[in-house]
């Protein structure tokens, strides 16, 4: 049993020392292929910021998003109109559980 116990720590050690060997190697990895190793020169992929009329602006991976767009696309969102037919079954599912459960503790709860 003692032998067992010493594979088994063994074998988990050589597995952790494996994990961070890897997660070494990703990283690297990733620096190879940004191509730098330089961490100051990375482009922000979300910055926020004033601009010269005093509105904020953000601008994503280097494209500009401006709240007149968004109101856009709020729009079209509204307009579509969807269901999700998922989303109505967790709704009704959570209900249901909610409305057994409050019964429930109710009972026992309610002096007699």
């Amino acid at each position: 049993m003692l032998r067992f116990l010493i594979k088994v720590l063994v074998l988990i050690g050589v597995l952790f020392i494996g994990i961070l060997i890897g997660f070494q190697e990703a990283n690297s990895g990733l620096n190879r292929l940004k191509g730098s190793t330089n961490y100051s020169s990375f482009q922000k992929v979300v910055s926020i910021g004033e601009n010269d009329n005093g509105d904020y602006e953000t601008v994503v991976i280097g494209n500009r998003v401006s709240s007149h767009n968004l109101d856009e696309k709020k729009k079209v969102l509204e307009k579509m109109n969807t269901y999700n037919f998922f989303t109505d079954v967790a709704k009704k599912l959570s209900t249901l559980i909610s409305s057994i459960f409050s019964g429930f503790f109710s009972m026992f709860s309610s002096p007699n």
